[in-house]
């Protein structure tokens, strides 16, 4: 039932990267779905209640990260409660600073870990779920 409550979306303009994220959290039981620009990513997430986490690359051709995550925030309602995790393979500090002003809740580098990945949106997922008022305890094993 958790699963049909909160969706992964994952948006990386490398679509093989995307894919692979979204097999590796499908894996590890969080649905998951990806879309390979910015554009994309936000209209799947405006149109589609269940995604209520986000992994998101920084730096895209068509938006960066950031700037997604303050459109995500704009959209108001399930965007202002939606837990973003942003991933990038360049650090820069004023963008990490930013991220974390708009909420991002992790800035994780590439190569991704997968232990860290799955971690981090494990706790994702969790708060999503005590957001939405699903009592984990009554979860079927």
């Amino acid at each position: 039932m958790a699963s049909t409550l909160c969706k992964v979306l994952v948006i990386d303009d490398d679509a093989s990267c995307a894919e692979e994220l979204c097999l590796l959290l499908s894996a590890a039981g969080f649905p998951a779905v990806s879309e390979i620009c910015a554009a994309d990513g936000i209209r799947h997430f405006l149109r589609d209640p269940s995604v209520r986490v986000v992994v998101s690359d920084i730096r895209m051709p068509d938006c960066d990260g950031v700037r997604l995550l303050d459109q995500i925030r704009s959209s108001g309602g399930r965007g202002m409660d939606a837990t973003v995790i942003l991933v990038t393979g360049q650090p820069d500090l004023h963008t990490t600073i930013d991220a974390l002003n708009l909420g991002a809740s992790a800035m994780l580098m590439k190569p991704l870990d997968p232990v860290e990945i799955v971690s981090a949106v494990s706790k994702a997922v969790d708060i999503q779920m005590e957001l939405i008022g699903f009592d984990q305890s009554r979860k079927i094993s």
